[in-house]
């Protein structure tokens, strides 16, 4: 058996090393291509002799032999050139290596190449299975990797297309610029640089293909300028990827982890997109079309940024946070129950579409403006801020619904218009002016203040009523029990009062609606406290709260609004009433001391100081303006509450 496998190994031999051909070369030592008397040997024929000249593409197979490394210094034709598994070529010059096509790779490199400047030109091809060092120079001739390859500065041209089905790493800050080339991605493409796929002249096209990956792991911003289409997977690890002057096309899976998408040109989602992880995708500029339904996931934000819209057929399901701060929507929005929309727009319409609201909207600046858009509120909405709603025109309008399920509330003390269609179906809470104008129709619920608080909320021109819901804790209005001030009339339209309160409400006799037009109608139903009555005025509506209500200190002195103290209340005292400099403030109490506010007659707290009882307290008041305040004190037991006129 021995002899067998000696006789095989031996035959075996003889056919490998009688494959050369006349006029084969082979590199036996280190050193540059033109030193033919030490790096290079000929095929004569018969066996291998000493080189007279150095090999071309006139010569046979050229091959760098294991454990050698030859160096090109000289610009050359070539053919047929073969790096073996241990052996190296380099290019680190100026030269132009032109590769001709004879049959087979032209230039096939199994071990190592390491090209630094120059450049491969010609009409053959190189097939790479060991690794290529490419941190400078021009390709023209298509290549095949199967094996590994870096990349710095290089140059892709037309004719050359780099397919990849191994590992590309793209280490250095330099740009890969294309000059009509195309670069096919099959394999794993790692994006360390901070740098550019640069369409420096003749465009150029980069296609993430099928079993493609792209991993974004640069330290801060990869750009992207030529056209790109990912149908495998790109994973967004560090860093940004900015698609910055080009066409991007996504068809596939978009991973987040930590990364980001920047867009600043033309940008397509389209079917088979599937948006995964956590990181952030944001709109720089041009249009980003989501042109397939789309599920943004919780760990997503997307942020509308600059003079950009956010378009498509869509639609698209977020359940991530969008952040709109300047721009225009005209694809269909869905937020989701754990979906967040922030918006603080300044430029840009809500344009022919839907923002469908399932989950929290919180409105913090400038105007939200409609293009024949509209918003249908069924979750949380929360208006943050005193701009309007306003339409693009009187032919291109704008809509707000607010369902059965939804809830308005406005936590800014100023004025918000309603320059839209406006639907209640919902609650309408808050604090402020909401000035609907002619524009509401209201068959929901009217609650002033804000979450389980009490306030004042304001609404502009008209109201007809369906159910106004009224809280009631305290004496002070605004901060102890609501009001609904209407500035225009007041259609009760025979529906609902609903009052609830709490057992510190004192008796009294309390403003819960204003109007300063007139009056249509009375509540048809009202759901009170035990003992409660409705009294109606010729501008207002109160609620009289009786004296043996839970919890109630029927000792304090009360008067319309609760807030006037009488001259025999000897337990807290204020004077003079009116002032114009010091307001002083004595009480008794079993306490050392108490809290002592100072509230407008709307409410806002103005001054709050801690006082001691029993010796008079100077107030400082010379810095407010003339009018009618309340002074509020509460010694952990008792609220004391009483109003005064500053002159």
């Amino acid at each position: 058996m021995k002899k067998i496998i000696t006789f095989f190994c031996i035959a075996f031999y003889a056919i490998t090393t009688s494959a050369q051909s006349t006029g084969d070369y082979r590199s036996v030592k280190t050193g540059n291509w033109t030193d033919f008397a030490n790096v290079w040997q000929r095929y004569n024929g018969t066996k291998w002799i000493a080189a007279t000249a150095y090999p071309t593409s006139a010569d046979g197979v050229i091959t760098i032999s294991d454990t050698t490394i030859v160096t090109i210094n000289v610009t050359l034709a070539i053919d047929q050139t073969i790096v073996s598994a241990g052996g190296q070529l380099k290019l680190l010059a100026a030269y132009t290596v032109t590769l001709g096509n004879k049959p087979g790779n032209d230039l096939t490199i199994d071990g190592q190449m390491t090209w630094a400047a120059g450049t491969i030109d010609g009409t053959g091809v190189i097939k790479l299975n060991g690794s290529l060092n490419w941190s400078g120079g021009s390709l023209k001739v298509p290549l095949t990797n199967e094996g590994t390859v870096s990349i710095g500065l290089v140059y892709i041209y037309v004719g050359s297309t780099f397919t990849n089905n191994g590992t590309v790493t793209w280490y250095y800050n330099g740009d890969i610029r294309f000059y009509g080339g195309i670069f096919n991605n099959n394999g794993v493409f790692n994006a360390y640089a901070n740098a550019m796929l640069d369409n420096y002249s003749g465009g150029g096209t980069f296609n993430n293909n099928k079993k493609g990956v792209f991993n974004v792991l640069c330290t801060q911003e990869m750009s992207n300028n030529v056209t790109f289409t990912n149908k495998g997977v790109m994973n967004f690890i560090t860093g940004s990827f900015f698609n910055n002057g080009a066409n991007f096309t996504n068809l596939k899976t978009m991973n987040f982890s930590g990364g980001a998408f920047r867009n600043n040109s033309a940008a397509s989602f389209g079917t088979g997109t599937k948006i995964t992880g956590n990181g952030s995708i944001s709109l720089a500029g041009n249009t980003t079309s989501f042109n397939t339904e789309i599920t943004v996931p919780p760990g997503i934000t997307v942020n509308i940024l600059s003079n950009s819209t956010l378009g498509g057929s869509g639609p698209v399901n977020l359940n991530g946070t969008l952040n709109w701060s300047y721009g225009s929507i005209t694809v269909p929005i869905t937020v989701q129950p754990q979906g967040k929309v922030y918006i603080y727009n300044y430029s840009g319409y809500l344009s022919n579409t839907t923002l469908t609201n399932n989950g929290t909207v919180n409105w913090s600046g400038y105007d939200l403006r409609f293009y024949n858009g509209s918003i249908i509120n069924n979750a949380t909405f929360n208006l943050n801020n005193n701009d309007g709603f306003t339409q693009y025109n009187t032919t291109f309008k704008g809509s707000f619904t607010n369902n059965a399920t939804g809830v308005i509330t406005k936590t800014s003390s100023e004025v918000t218009t309603a320059g839209i269609a406006f639907t209640n179906k919902g609650t309408i809470k808050g604090i402020g002016t909401i000035n609907f104008g002619a524009n509401l129709t209201n068959t929901g619920i009217f609650a002033p203040g804000v979450g389980t608080g009490t306030g004042i909320l304001t609404t502009g021109t008209g109201y007809k009523n369906k159910t106004l819901a009224i809280q009631m804790n305290d004496a002070l209005p605004g901060l102890g029990f609501d009001r609904l001030v209407v500035t225009g009339n007041v259609n009760l339209g025979g529906d609902t009062l609903k009052v609830t309160a709490s057992g510190s409400m004192p008796a009294g006799t309390y403003t819960v609606l204003t109007w300063s037009g007139a009056r249509t109608g009375t509540f048809k139903v009202t759901q009170l406290p035990a003992g409660f009555t409705v009294i109606y005025q010729d501008n207002k509506v109160m609620v009289k709260v009786p004296n043996n209500f839970a919890g109630n200190d029927v000792s304090q002195p009360q008067a319309d609004d609760a807030v006037k103290a009488t001259a025999s209340d000897k337990t807290f005292l204020i004077s003079p009433n009116p002032a114009s400099q010091n307001l002083n403030i004595s009480f008794q109490s079993n306490n050392k001391s108490a809290s002592l506010k100072i509230f407008d007659e709307n409410g806002k707290p103005l001054l709050q100081k801690t006082v001691s009882p029993s010796t008079a307290n100077h107030i400082n008041i010379s810095k407010l303006t003339p009018g009618s305040y309340v002074v509020q004190l509460n010694d952990g037991e008792l609220t004391r509450s009483a109003k005064f006129i500053k002159q």
